[in-house]
């Protein structure tokens, strides 16, 4: 369809260059080109052009991206950024946005790229591709060579990744796109949303050959379908036939019939010949009696239609329709398990529609999984069909099962001559318990030590490899939480360990934070345990053994109850039998999963809700009302296994039944909801914001909280350097070793301080002591503040400072550099002689807050209230603060025969309130409400002001409307299939009812550009009753910005 190439040329002025540009065009029938780098002056882009053989050209506003396309592109510049080109793209009539990217080298400046590129993807609606220089990798394996890549450069880029929905779809050629001849990187790369994979699933990413600049270029080809002939299909159980209501009678048949020509053959070669017959008998099955289930789809709404219109004149049809319909919905979940199997998914609850998302999941794996070319022994890229062909009949030679890597477990009462029979027939080798498999434990009795010493050893040999290359204590903690402490927690979601266990991986992890060398032990402050919980709470910010065990077991029963699995469906059939699970017990000799889950289920129980659909909830245990279960409700214990459904008969509830058994109260709870049979009822996880289970929101509910400190919430900061942090944080947790400090440990020394006589303690190093005095002093003299007195604690000093600022405020950023190098100086004087100096501590502080700057971790934001103090840093610091700059936001008034609405929801000061007004196509008001709501979340809020306004559009038969708001939360719980949390479930669901009678489109607008609605909202929180407006009682204020947004006047956004 469309060929592009995208290369950092590094500087396209060169003859040689331009050629090879020109050549690669020709080769490959370029219409759209990508320059990145050009390094010549922006006025000769069109002799450039004209060289290329490009009639149409366009550079960014940084100079750094240079595009050309021909007469059969049509291109429109949407955004032009310094680090990327937002542009829709359309090609015989194939409209599509691309982001053009060359990335800053610097992750602070990335950062602005990511947050540009999130942006768009809100608003982009077309397939969109990302493309272009990153200046970053995404895995540690895209780089070769020189030190392991920064873990926050990679997260943030791969947030971002996942923040868009953008898929990379891999590549062709070489494994990394730049080097310089030490180093080796995938710098550069192209990345597709979901609509582009859907459209064009085989398209490709080839790197080639790198020559002229350190950047290979990309060459994106976009194809439709593949070019090769069809093959003929291999036989493959389709798991939509066990659906079929006469395929058990056809295999039995099948099966139980005599084998021909001699049905006197036994054992495996019988069972070949039987599974041959059938699969030959399945083929022909599938083709004429099952038969083309999209066809049958079809076939079968084409039937319901007729009826439709035939039951109109001739009710005596209703039968046949309601047959056609079953028909239609089985031949449905047919299709559904059709697409489930084929993109091998296996979490997706049952019942719902999921046939899109498995669609999606199978152009993504057909992406992935298609071979575009072959790479022979010497390297070159193949693509002939018989080469291909040869490939693929050698492979099918070869794949198959590897005896020597096979074994087989028995019993103990086993016999040895079958075992031994085993042996020679299948050649496999005999094993006993316990062994590995996928890295798990599988054993019998009870859980000994022993059998997680491999994951030790794995985390042993991870340490030892670290240990010796002087990490500090920053550097171990990064490791801590990225690596070590997931490695033990993956096993221990699927095994609970014993408690000596624990101890033994607690014990490890806290060695590795203090730190060994050559075997000898370190000074371990205080045990791991009490490193663990929020940085707010005076932890690092790691979880602890046992939480995290106990937040896995949670996890289980979450996956028990939803009972979507396999595992789930076997552990609710063996030990329910169709009780509530809450009402089973474990006996001796049940399996040690179902133990865990018991032990858990008192505490996890209470944090999921059912949001109705069919009803298949327990009446009595679930928590289907959001008030708690009825029997939690009413103080009582019930094990009936009765489900809401068998109160709801001909689409209305069974009051007299409700009566006979709960109050008339609770009965009128249950009145407002309503029954639909479209599927399963939804569980949800009553603490998360999405209604999904959060490892994170369960173990802040699951572990012992401490209170939240000022201090211990300010010293943790991006732009603060993580070992600073910790420093501070064992100041304040007494954990370095100044003399007093070491007392408490048993190390009983004379004392003396390094600048003066006096006992050695953290208030008079860091505080007290005549050279932390005088940087104190001048710490009070360049902040122009009254901080400092010589009878302040180190934590009173801290507490004193940090009032009234900000993360990452100047004032803290200094006082924390003052203290480390208060430190290194105390360090410097007691280990090379070096005399403490309190100009050189200052000195050195102004020079890293000048180094910070360099590298954007300070910008203006950090100077707030103090930027004078920029000048007294670095003259030229002051000047290149950067000025606030602006943006503009217009509200647009809807096309003709469209309403436009804007809504908004307001929470402050224990109020709480919602809004919204509808106007025409001129502008003008139609109608407009403010109504006071009880208390909620800003989000709740924001989704009552939506609800409320689709009502009057309902009521007043507005159809066509335009929905604007300045939550891009809410937006995209509308259009996305997200079923809501445990607040705004029913909010939502009756929401996305009414929004399928109406022709609607919903979008985000700035807070600026939606004033009329905020007005509303705000004016809402301060009523007693909703109050609706029209031209006769309209506010005045409200009117000056319905005027002004008729105008068009812009706001400005900061």
């Amino acid at each position: 369809m469309l060929n592009f190439i995208v290369w950092n040329v590094r500087g396209i002025g060169s003859l040689s260059v331009k050629n090879r540009i020109r050549n690669l065009c020709r080769i490959h029938f370029i219409e759209f080109l990508v320059i990145l780098e050009p390094m010549i002056s922006n006025n000769k882009i069109s002799f450039v052009a004209k060289v290329l053989g490009f009639p149409n050209y366009f550079f960014n506003v940084s100079n750094k991206i240079w595009i050309f396309w021909t007469k059969n592109v049509t291109l429109n510049i949407l955004n032009d950024f310094p680090q990327v080109i937002n542009i829709s793209l359309s090609y015989f009539n194939v409209l599509v946005n691309a982001s053009l990217v060359y990335a800053a080298c610097v992750k602070n400046e990335r950062r602005v790229l990511f947050s540009q590129l999130s942006d768009f993807a809100s608003s982009c609606n077309n397939p969109w591709v990302v493309v272009g220089d990153f200046n970053t990798v995404l895995h540690a394996s895209e780089r070769k060579g020189g030190v392991f890549p920064k873990l926050s450069s990679m997260e943030e880029f791969g947030n971002m990744i996942m923040d868009c929905s953008l898929l990379d779809i891999g590549f062709i050629g070489s494994n990394f796109t730049w080097n310089n001849k030490r180093l080796w990187q995938r710098l550069d790369r192209a990345l597709f949303n979901q609509l582009w994979i859907d459209n064009w699933s085989l398209t490709t990413v080839e790197h080639l050959s790198r020559s002229l600049s350190d950047h290979c270029p990309l060459l994106i080809n976009i194809k439709n379908s593949l070019n090769c002939a069809s093959s003929i299909p291999t036989f493959r159980f389709q798991n939509m036939w066990i659906q079929h209501i006469d395929f058990l009678k056809v295999v039995k048949s099948n099966w139980s019939a005599p084998l021909s020509p001699d049905n006197s053959i036994k054992g495996m070669v019988r069972l070949w010949f039987k599974f041959k017959r059938l699969k030959q008998f399945l083929s022909w099955w599938n083709k004429n009696c099952f038969k083309n289930i999209f066809a049958n789809i079809a076939e079968m709404e084409k039937e319901v239609c007729r009826l439709e219109n035939v039951i109109l004149s001739d009710p005596s049809f209703m039968n046949d329709l309601n047959l056609a319909k079953d028909n239609l919905i089985k031949f449905q979940d047919m299709e559904e398990t059709y697409w489930k199997q084929k993109a091998s998914s296996k979490l997706i609850m049952e019942g719902d529609r999921n046939t899109k998302y498995f669609h999606s999941l199978v152009s993504k794996k057909k992406s992935l999984n298609y071979i575009k070319k072959v790479r022979d022994v010497n390297g070159d890229w193949l693509s002939d069909k018989e080469l291909l062909d040869s490939v693929v009949k050698h492979f099918s030679n070869i794949f198959a099962i590897n005896e020597s890597k096979s074994s087989f477990f028995t019993s103990k009462s086993f016999s040895a001559p079958k075992i031994n029979k085993i042996v020679f027939i299948t050649h496999f080798t005999h094993q006993h318990l316990p062994f590995k498999y996928l890295g798990a434990p599988i054993f019998q009795g009870l859980k000994k030590s022993y059998l997680f010493d491999d994951i030790m050893k794995k985390m042993c040999e991870k340490i030892s490899s670290w240990e010796f290359h002087f990490l500090s204590y920053g550097g171990r903690l990064t490791i801590l939480k990225s690596v070590l402490n997931s490695m033990a927690f993956h096993l221990f979601q699927v095994i609970k360990p014993n408690v000596e266990t624990v101890v033994r991986f607690e014990r490890l992890l806290n060695k590795f934070f203090w730190g060994t060398r050559n075997d000898v032990k370190r000074m371990h402050w205080t045990s791991w345990i009490k490193l663990c919980g929020p940085l707010k709470e005076g932890g690092l910010g790691c979880k602890s053994i046992a939480d995290s065990i106990t937040v896995s077991s949670l996890k289980m029963w979450w996956n028990f109850r939803k009972n979507q699995s396999l595992w789930a469906k076997f552990m609710n059939f063996k030990y329910c039998k169709g009780k509530h699970p809450i009402c089973c017990f474990y006996k001796n000799g049940d399996s040690m999963v179902w133990k865990r889950l018991c032990s858990i289920r008192n505490i996890m129980e209470p944090l999921i809700a059912w949001g109705l659909n069919s009803g298949n909830s327990y009446f009595w245990q679930d928590n289907w009302l959001f008030e708690g279960s009825i029997q939690s409700i009413l103080h009582t214990i019930s094990s009936s296994a009765i489900k809401v459904n068998n109160f709801f008969r001909n689409n209305s509830w069974d009051i007299e039944a409700i009566l006979s058994l709960v109050p008339k109260e609770i009965c009128l709870k249950i009145e407002k909801h309503c029954l639909e049979n479209f599927c399963n009822d939804q569980i949800l996880f009553t603490l998360s914001n999405n209604g999904n289970f959060v490892f994170k929101v369960a173990w802040d509910h699951i572990r012992n909280k401490k209170d939240s400190t000022m201090v211990y919430n300010r010293i943790w900061c991006n732009n603060i350097p993580t070992s600073y942090s910790i420093l501070v944080w064992r100041i304040c947790k007494g954990y370095i070793p100044v003399d007093v400090c070491l007392w408490k440990k048993g190390f009983y020394l004379p004392s003396k301080c390094q600048c003066c006589y006096h006992v050695e303690s953290i208030n008079h190093v860091f505080v007290n002591g005549p050279i932390a005095s005088r940087v104190w002093i001048w710490f009070d003299a360049f902040f122009n503040t009254d901080y400092f007195s010589g009878h302040l604690t180190f934590n009173h000093l801290l507490t004193v400072i940090f009032h009234n600022t900000t993360r990452g405020h100047i004032k803290i950023i200094t006082a924390m550099s003052l203290i480390w190098f208060l430190w290194l100086d105390r360090n410097d004087s007691k280990y090379r002689n070096v005399t403490m100096n309190h100009n050189r501590i200052i000195a050195r502080t102004k020079e890293k807050i000048n180094s910070l700057y360099k590298v954007n971790l300070i910008n203006q934001k950090q100077f707030r209230g103090f930027k004078f103090t920029a000048k007294k840093l670095n003259n030229n610091l002051f000047e290149d603060l950067y000025e606030p700059c602006y943006r503009y936001v217009i509200w647009k008034k809807p096309k003709d025969c469209y309403i436009k609405i804007n809504t908004d929801g307001s929470v402050s000061d224990n109020r709480y309130g919602c809004g919204g007004i509808l106007r025409n196509n001129e502008g003008k008001l139609i109608q407009a409400f403010a109504s006071p709501l009880v208390k909620c979340s800003v989000l709740m809020a924001e989704l009552m002001a939506l609800y409320k306004v689709l009502q009057i559009c309902l009521t007043a038969g507005f159809f066509k409307v335009w929905i604007e708001t300045d939550s891009s939360l809410v937006v995209n719980l509308v259009i996305s299939e997200n079923s809501g949390n445990f607040e705004n479930y029913y909010v939502l669901k009756d929401i996305k009812r009414m929004l399928s009678h109406l022709d609607y489109s919903i979008s985000h607008i700035w807070r600026e550009g939606n004033a009329c609605a905020d007005f509303l909202a705000k004016l809402g929180a301060s009523l007693n009753h909703l109050t609706s407006f029209n031209q006769s009682n309209i506010p005045f204020l409200l009117k000056g910005l319905i005027n002004l947004d008729r105008s068009g006047l812009p706001y400005f956004r900061n």
